[in-house]
């Protein structure tokens, strides 16, 4: 990545839940940043945020972030609290940071392709949907994928075989399960012994 898009916020001065209330009655969304300095209290556009952020790249977004105007260096969109039903953003978290720092990110799992164990009447089970993943900050990655076509019948895909990008460092376990090939399920028909009898005349 070595382009990043801008997201400009404000300095916030009410805090709390009603503050935080009206200012979502008005569009905008609370936020915070902390990292490489003093923690702020922020506000920000909640139409120009759902442009710079893709829900996809959650936890691993990289914004250049103004505040009031002023360059305020670069910054992680660490994490998003949303609403349950809507998935509206109730609250931002950001992170300053530096390019020469490592920083902990979390990628979403895209599988590539289509599995020879589907196409042959498996189930394909997905058991985890993202990666912890030491990553220099200049190279975050948007996110990890891999090609699940080999895959049969049975066969188990595990964190640790899913290759990362360069400059990438896996956090989670190499031996969970990611993805997994489950066998079609079988319906037993259970015939009913009274509706075989011959029937009285």
């Amino acid at each position: 990545m070595s382009t990043y898009p801008t997201l400009a916020c404000s300095l916030r001065t009410g805090t709390g839940s009603n503050a935080s209330k009206q200012l979502r009655h008005k569009g905008l969304v609370p936020a915070s940043v902390y990292g490489h300095g003093d923690p702020l209290a922020l506000t920000l556009d909640l139409r120009l945020f759902n442009v710079v952020m893709h829900e996809s790249h959650s936890g691993s977004q990289l914004v250049n972030l103004t505040i009031d105007g002023k360059d305020s260096g670069l910054a992680l969109i660490k994490s998003v609290q949303r609403e349950t039903l809507k998935q509206t953003p109730l609250h931002i978290d950001l992170q300053r940071i530096s390019l020469k720092e490592k920083l902990h990110v979390t990628v979403n799992i895209i599988l590539l392709g289509e599995a020879e164990g589907v196409k042959a009447g498996g189930m394909l089970q997905t058991t985890l949907h993202s990666l912890h993943l030491l990553s220099a900050a200049g190279t975050v990655p948007d996110n990890v994928t891999h090609d699940i076509s080999d895959m049969k019948i049975g066969d188990m895909l595990e964190a640790g075989a899913i290759i990362l990008p360069k400059g990438c460092e896996l956090l989670d376990s190499p031996t969970e399960t990611v993805a997994q090939i489950r066998q079609p399920l079988r319906v037993e028909v259970v015939a009913d012994p009274e509706a075989q009898q011959p029937t009285e005349v």
